[in-house]
């Protein structure tokens, strides 16, 4: 079985799969995403919000976008 890798210290605050993307939302404020079917990383889709926490994502009906809730502060 292959394993996604995360850097160290940081674990899943929430996680999404859509069509082949595996997309899952970290404490470090990243949200990090894959392809299911060859485990690899898809560059250009990691952002990170300028304040707050990342605490859910969601795609939108048609997995053309991707949202992301975050807590204030």
């Amino acid at each position: 079985m292959t394993k996604l890798k995360l850097p160290q210290d940081v674990y899943v605050v929430d996680m999404k799969a859509f069509d082949s993307k595996l997309v899952v939302a970290c404490n470090d404020k990243a949200i990090r995403c894959w392809n299911i079917h060859s485990f690899t990383s898809l560059k250009g889709i990691r952002i990170e919000p300028t304040s707050g926490e990342i605490t859910s994502i969601a795609f939108s009906g048609d997995g053309g976008k991707l949202l992301a809730g975050t807590s204030p502060g």
